[in-house]
């Protein structure tokens, strides 16, 4: 029997979106750097959850694994929400819970990475050519300022207005917008330097 919220919407749509939260919460670089060396890697470098932060301590290899993790992670989490609804708006917006759990995960005292690898995950999952754009504008960007970050971050907040002008609809750019303002909280430090 399907069991309805609120004006056709599947409660098991909502809790699917707050299981792409959760599943937003793991961390591959906490449990490896915890594992390893029993230190707690909030506590490291930036503080930071995130591939860039993890390889200061873990090297090459952690910097690896961890973004594959967290790309992994931001795919599975629209993936899953596909299995319960052919909603295009829907499973955009899990990108957004994802992004938001890795970013501020409850189970880590809100404390998480950054969002563009968990971003990337999301987005490859919902259509590869909005990543084919973002890698396109973030390369280009990179050439300029030889930084991979704020390449990063400039890339995704290009891509809205690139979408819009590619045809498609409010059901990717909103959601994109959303996840964009969480990822420029979480690198505003970042942003910052940049400009001082």
């Amino acid at each position: 029997m399907e069991v309805i919220l609120i004006e056709g919407i599947d409660l098991y749509i909502v809790l699917d979106l707050f299981l792409a939260y959760l599943i937003g919460n793991l961390s591959l670089s906490y449990a490896w750097v915890k594992i390893k060396l029993k230190k707690d890697l909030r506590k490291i470098g930036s503080g930071s959850l995130g591939a860039t932060n993890a390889s200061r301590v873990l090297g090459k290899p952690g910097f690896i694994a961890t973004f594959l993790f967290d790309v992994l992670k931001g795919a599975l989490a629209i993936l899953l929400l596909g299995l319960f609804t052919d909603n295009s708006f829907i499973i955009s917006l899990a990108a957004v819970f994802v992004v938001a759990g890795h970013v501020w995960p409850v189970i880590f005292g809100f404390h998480g990475g950054k969002g563009l690898s968990t971003v990337l995950g999301a987005f490859l999952a919902i259509d590869p050519y909005i990543i084919f754009l973002f890698f396109a504008v973030a390369t280009l960007i990179y050439l300029i300022k030889r930084n991979k970050i704020f390449a990063g971050v400039i890339g995704f907040l290009v891509l809205p207005p690139l979408l819009i002008a590619f045809g498609y609809s409010y059901e990717f750019y909103i959601p994109l917008i959303l996840a964009e303002l969480i990822i420029i909280w979480a690198h505003r430090t970042n942003i910052k330097e940049q400009f001082a």
